[in-house]
């Protein structure tokens, strides 16, 4: 584990976040996702989920207990829909260096539409837009990776 990973995780937990984990499709694994608690098991989802499709950031989400007393969770279900990810690849025949300078451009592009991005994989973005709003949310998404410089294409499901 790095520094980093060690100092974030420290952080998260000293602030009272708790881990949920959330099975993925077609998979033995889970996506572990800090969650922030709202009530007796209500729960905020604080990041964008990078491989599972729901729940998304800052939805409110019940979940049951795993192991409580060491802070994680197990999803049960969205009691709200708050946000929606959707799966993006783009090509990665640049440097990091420059890739690492255009996703700057694109991260600032998509807060601008208060939209939320994850970008766990090099290839790979996952963006939270408002629930219900994909379709009309996919213009701003493109544009801003036109203006970063970034050839994204969407996902299949």
């Amino acid at each position: 584990m790095s520094e980093e990973f060690k100092r974030q995780w420290k952080w998260h937990m000293e602030e009272g976040f708790v881990k949920v984990g959330v099975s993925i499709p077609n998979s033995n694994g889970s996506e572990w996702l800090w969650c922030e608690p709202l009530g007796e098991s209500l729960l905020k989802v604080c990041n964008v989920p990078f491989f599972v499709d729901e729940p998304s950031i800052n939805d409110v989400i019940e979940v049951l207990p795993e192991n409580p007393e060491q802070g994680f969770y197990r999803f049960d279900r969205v009691v709200e829909h708050v946000t929606e990810p959707l799966f993006f690849c783009y090509q990665t025949d640049v440097s990091d260096e420059v890739l690492k300078e255009r996703f700057k451009v694109f991260w600032e592009a998509c807060d601008k539409h208060d939209f939320r991005v994850e970008s766990f994989m090099r290839g790979y973005v996952v963006v939270a837009v408002p629930w219900g709003k994909a379709e009309e949310s996919k213009r701003a998404i493109l544009e801003s990776a036109e203006s970063a410089r970034l050839d994204l294409e969407e996902m299949g499901e």
